[in-house]
């Protein structure tokens, strides 16, 4: 009888000794992908119009090839909020020329400008503006959150600006202060140049990647700011900055406004800092990356991004709603949610102030009925 060497197992006849290892990795790898699939089809619910977390992940976005990322076009926010053909929370379909007889408004701005998403200013201002002059008001709210000046001119340079209006409002800042300021993520200056790739388009689409970054937002948010002078290195670093890249945007999209529309209004950055912070205002704000949660760092970069809304405004000879000297006291810094957004009763006052403006312009010289100035040629 041959006698098996030493050192060598013996298998049954058709089995391969790999075979148990192998299933033991295809097991992990199908867990894996299960739970993968799992997390997408949670986060997807999660995220419904009702969720916060719709904002957070940016599912009510999608990629554009000219202005990056735009909001979707008949998405449904819920409570009858719901997108049109170009992702505007606008009439469907949208005419180039406002019905005869209708105030319409144009609105390019960011977060600021959709949220809340029941009562934010734009919704506000309408019916008042109706109550007031007693004519139809037109709401075009091209806003998108997340988008900074560069998205903003992009999407009015190639899209928004062919459609007529007798107002047009413009709000931007707080997403070129977290992501161009001093302490902003390199990959988004310009001068890196930065551009998707095929595989990180892709990615952007995976919810549970977007989940990592904005868990990530949430705990830094949790371990709680400060108001600590800055040491003399970041000092120096703040110092030096100048938002030029948020002024050039600023001007180009305010040029081309005034050779489209007889009424243009910017505002500046309303927020919850200041230089002397209670504890429910530390707990209240939040940061962008990079900013060691320091409510000093976030007072002083406002200062500058403020600086640049009010050159801009006064060199193209467009009125400037001061929105933050109406929120600059204790008892309105309490409407805040957090650094710069607000909620319905922090709304209502930009949507008071805007109304206030439109309402002394009509008094000097009536809009509706008559004219559109600025008439598209095509």
């Amino acid at each position: 009888m041959r006698r098996a060497r030493p050192g060598r197992r013996r298998t049954e006849p058709g089995r391969c000794p790999l075979s148990r290892p192998r299933s033991r990795w295809s097991l992990a790898l199908w867990t894996a992908l299960g739970l993968l699939l799992a997390s997408e089809i949670g986060l997807r619910v999660l995220t419904d119009y009702n969720s916060r977390w719709n904002m957070r992940l940016g599912a009510h976005k999608q990629f554009d090839p000219v202005v990056q990322f735009r909001n979707k076009p008949f998405y449904d926010w819920g409570n009858g909020i719901r997108t049109n053909e170009y992702g505007y929370q606008a009439p469907q379909p949208l005419s180039v020329k406002p019905p005869p007889g209708v105030l319409r408004i144009l609105y390019l701005g960011d977060s600021i400008t959709v949220t809340p998403l029941v009562g934010a200013y734009p919704q506000q201002v309408e019916p008042m503006l109706r109550e007031a002059l007693g004519v139809g008001v037109e709401t075009v709210n091209a806003a998108v959150p997340g988008y900074s000046s560069q998205n903003a001119r992009l999407l009015f340079e190639n899209e928004l600006s062919r459609f007529d209006a007798q107002y047009f409002v413009v709000y931007l800042g707080w997403n070129d202060l977290g992501q161009f300021g001093p302490e902003g993520l390199p990959y988004k200056l310009d001068a890196a140049g930065y551009h998707l790739s095929p595989l990180q388009r892709l990615l952007t689409n995976i919810y549970s990647i977007r989940f990592l970054y904005a868990a990530q937002r949430v705990l830094a948010h949790s371990r709680g700011a400060v108001s600590h002078p800055m040491s003399p290195a970041d000092q120096a670093l703040y110092d030096r900055y100048v938002p030029t890249h948020f002024y050039d945007n600023l001007r180009a999209i305010l040029k081309l406004a005034k050779s489209r529309y007889p009424n243009v209004y910017i505002m500046n950055l309303a927020t919850i800092t200041n230089d002397d912070p209670t504890e429910w205002e530390l707990r209240t704000a939040h940061f962008p990356v990079g900013m060691d949660e320091n409510m000093h760092k976030l007072n002083v970069l406002v200062g500058k991004y403020n600086q640049a809304v009010q050159r801009v405004a006064a060199e193209e000879g467009v009125p400037m709603i001061d929105l933050y000297d109406r929120f600059d006291s204790r008892e309105a810094r309490q409407y805040f949610t957090d650094s710069c957004h607000m909620n319905r009763d922090g709304a209502s006052v930009i949507a008071h102030a805007l109304v206030d403006a439109i309402r002394v312009r009509e008094a000097q010289s009536p809009s509706v009925p008559g004219e559109v100035v600025g008439s598209a040629t095509n």
